[in-house]
């Protein structure tokens, strides 16, 4: 039978139950959102009800905080002032600072003082109410002795009793003498003080809830009191109300639910059944199927005419065209008809759409695997073809290499030189390891099955090779990771000039590293970081040795995050010597830690790494502090003024708050800045910019002297000589030791004979031997530093026995 002949036999129930399922749709419709619209009514009031508790609670909580700390109150329960007035004296304060709170409307409102005895003996009860007779509620009272036997000294209690609807107390436990919360063995020369009222809105409002919703708003409490500072800590705010009362709609019948969190205990909430609704929604009901009715009738004629001649013969040949299509019998459909009508226009609509839709799905398909800036594989592409190739290297027994390549110093460059240089940078990059990955004169190219290569996020690469497995010298990854390391090797150059990066790279293999794409790039993270910390622009390769000092790291990383500087961190003092005087003139900080879950964790593991994740600040700030507040004893143990050096991190130099933090310090230990030596090193290469150079001026104007550490190092040019304001120039130990041997140690006297020339003084730091000591007096150093006259001790560890100072080899060449 033809869609013509049966036409007559399916229109007319198909449109009686279009309309009929309209009809139902949009009572659905309509039901659901009269539901939510009162649903959302009685959320804001539940939460207004909520609110007004809570200011009830806050008032509560601000006049017995206000009441405690008054002097007639205190006067009253230390017994300064007992006598025939006091208690008048207390209740006429309490009943003025009371009536002073008109905005807060309440019918009753009651303060008593309980002496914190096995008795709970009352010492003072004030009501203000309709009640000449009233008493506590003796609901407030067994709480009371509860409180007595739990730990807490201060509670807030929500009272529902037989003399009480509603009624809302907070009690502290307080000592007569101190005021405060008294110590365990002071308990019994304490008092319980109770500030309660009726929260009289509070139950305006929910009578007026329950009469206009016909249902009843209940309290329900798991326990009779709570902690104040718990309830404060759990309070919902509004918001979070509203959002928690809508999720308790569990499913889509017409009742109405909503709740509040009054404090850590105590839930409101009001079920509302669905008569409520059902009540609403009647007229509704009987509209609607009217007018469906109505509808069906009328359609049904119109479309049965208008189907046979407009529609039902060009469909059929519409839908012809678009299932030979869809069947990849045709690339596209015919435009056959008139275009005046509608029929035309849509064979051209479906013609135009189904021809977007395919270059739509070229372009979505291109985007879906490309990384937008570099063009290269994305990671969503990286995660579905990675995985397709460890499957491949299972089947055929084969090799897959990841190697995870990061950017170091790639936000510097960002951050100085804008995000259109970084990006023009990362896209460099790309186009540089895209031909290295692809080059043909690599060893085994041949072997290679496939050589994938992606961007993981914003500075980070990687590159996925699968074939045969091979010796580390014969593997194409290693050949790739040592071409990606000459690209870094003095930094890296492209069109827009020469930029500090480098790179870390970490190199993780199937099977033997891992057998899922997780561990693999899980893996390859750890070598990098490995590489990271290791120097920078190095390669690492996976194994259980660097798992577990990577482990460590991030261990030291998060240790440094939580811990409490005052708890594990302590200094130890390094003397510094002048070589003219063969005295000490001051002592270097130097910070130490010992971790209750690490041990001891040395400032060559920890430093770097606070400084790489911005940590430095937090451990800078402790030690300063702590070399402030020693200053006075080590002085009073010494005998005299002396210089304080205290290491701080370059990364601080652009800070104006290391400025203020110093002076600030300063005055508070009433320490003389000239006392006061800053050692600034170079482990982040920040650069000497204005703002250094106004934040060192700043100090030296203060007074404090600026010095350069560990030159000799690398960190440190000779140009920072001239850039820097300093005083001193401390040598590294590291230096020292490589001049010290047979045919360098020319360098040193002209090195010093530099520094003097620009008013510098020097330090040899790692001054370890009688040799050293004598020979860099020699020369005119100025001070030295090392364990041949001290090792670091902790304050209380110091000694000032110097048995070197007469030694005739010293004295001989400091006197010559």
């Amino acid at each position: 039978m033809t869609l013509s002949k049966r036409a007559l036999f399916v229109i007319f129930p198909v449109v009686f139950l279009s309309f009929y399922l309209a009809a139902v749709i949009s009572y659905f419709s309509i039901a659901e959102t009269t539901r939510k619209l009162e649903q959302n009514r009685l959320n804001l009031a539940v939460t207004e009800l909520s609110s007004l508790y809570d200011q009830y609670t806050t008032y509560a909580e601000s006049y017995l905080l206000a009441l405690t700390e008054s002097t007639i109150f205190r006067d009253y329960i230390s017994g300064r002032s007992h006598n025939r007035y006091s208690h008048i004296t207390l209740s006429s304060s309490i009943e003025k600072a009371i009536r002073s709170f008109e905005q807060h409307k309440t019918d009753e409102l009651s303060f008593a003082i309980h002496t914190n005895d096995a008795n709970l003996t009352r010492e003072f009860f004030f009501e203000l109410s309709d009640n000449p007779f009233a008493e506590l509620d003796e609901q407030l009272i067994n709480e009371l002795k509860q409180l007595q036997q739990s730990s807490g000294y201060s509670y807030i209690h929500h009272i529902q009793s037989d003399s009480h609807e509603h009624l809302i107390a907070i009690t502290k436990v307080l000592d007569r003498q101190t005021f405060l919360p008294p110590h365990p063995s002071q308990l019994a020369n304490s008092v319980l003080v109770t500030f309660a009222l009726e929260p009289s809105k509070f139950i305006e409002l929910k009578r007026d809830i329950e009469e206009s919703y016909g249902a009843t708003v209940d309290v329900h409490s798991d326990l009779d009191s709570a902690p104040v500072e718990t309830q404060k800590s759990s309070a919902q705010t509004p918001h979070s109300e509203n959002q928690h009362a809508h999720n308790q709609i569990t499913d889509i019948s017409l009742d109405l639910f909503a709740e509040a969190t009054l404090n850590n205990n105590d839930t409101l909430h009001i079920h509302v059944t669905h008569d409520y609704l059902e009540n609403h929604l009647a007229p509704t009901r009987q509209g609607l199927t009217t007018l469906g009715i109505l509808f069906f009738v009328v359609s049904s004629l119109i479309l049965y005419f208008l189907l046979q001649r407009y529609i039902t013969r060009p469909i059929i040949r519409l839908e012809h065209e678009l299932s030979q299509v869809m069947a990849n019998q045709k690339d596209n459909i015919d435009v056959t008809a008139d275009a005046s009508n509608e029929i035309g226009r849509l064979e051209r609509t479906f013609n135009t759409l189904y021809g977007n839709l395919v270059q739509a799905y070229q372009k979505t398909k291109e985007l879906s695997e490309q990384d937008s800036l570099t063009k290269l594989h994305n990671i969503a592409y990286i995660t579905e073809r990675t995985n397709q190739l460890l499957h491949h290297a299972q089947e055929h027994e084969l090799q897959v290499t990841f190697i995870y390549i990061d950017l170091d110093n790639f936000k510097f460059v960002n951050d100085r030189f804008g995000h259109g240089t970084g990006d023009a940078l990362l896209k460099s990059v790309a186009h540089k390891l895209t031909l290295i990955c692809h080059q043909d004169d690599m060893p085994h190219h041949q072997s290679i099955e496939d050589c994938l290569i992606g961007r993981i996020a914003g500075d980070e690469f990687a590159i996925i090779l699968e074939h045969p497995e091979m010796s580390p010298e014969d593997s194409p990854a290693e050949h790739i990771a040592n071409q990606v390391l000459q690209l870094f090797k003095d930094g890296y150059h492209f069109e827009r000039g020469h930029f500090p990066v480098s790179a870390s790279i970490g190199i993780s293999k199937y099977p033997q590293d891992g057998h899922t794409l997780s561990q693999l790039i899980n893996n390859a993270d750890n070598a990098m970081y490995h590489a990271k910390h290791g120097g920078k622009n190095q390669i690492s390769l996976y194994s259980e040795e660097i798992a577990n000092k990577t482990r460590r790291l991030k261990d030291i990383e998060q240790e440094l995050k939580t811990l409490n500087p005052d708890d594990e961190f302590y200094l130890v003092y390094m003397p510094l010597v002048n070589t003219r005087s063969r005295q000490i003139d001051g002592f270097e900080v130097l910070i130490r830690w010992i971790s209750p879950k690490l041990g001891f964790v040395g400032p060559d593991e920890f430093i770097p790494i606070s400084e790489s994740f911005g940590l430095f600040n937090k451990i800078d700030s402790w030690v300063a502090e702590t070399a402030f507040k020693s200053y006075a004893d080590l002085k009073a143990r010494l005998g005299r003024d002396f210089k304080l050096s205290i290491n701080l991190s370059s990364a601080q130099l652009n800070s104006n708050k290391l400025g203020v933090d110093l002076i600030v310090l300063a005055n508070q230990y009433q320490v003389p800045p000239k006392q006061i030596q800053l050692e600034m090193t170079e482990t982040l290469n920040v650069e000497y910019t204005q703002e250094t150079d106004v934040l060192l001026k700043v100090l030296i104007a203060q007074g404090f002297n600026i010095a350069i550490d560990d030159f000799g190092t690398g960190y440190t040019a000779l140009l920072q000589l001239i850039e820097y304001p300093a005083k001193m120039i401390k040598l590294d130990k590291t230096f020292i030791d490589k001049s010290m041997e047979e045919g360098k140690r020319s360098l040193l006297a002209p090195l010093i004979n530099i520094c003097h020339s620009q008013n510098l003084q020097v330090t040899a730091e790692g001054v370890e031997n009688e040799e050293i000591a004598a020979y860099l007096t020699s020369i005119g150093c100025d001070y030295l530093q090392g364990y041949y006259f001290g090792k670091p001790e902790r304050l209380e560890d110091l000694s000032f026995d110097h048995e070197w100072y007469n030694r005739p080899s010293l004295s001989k060449q400091s006197n010559s």
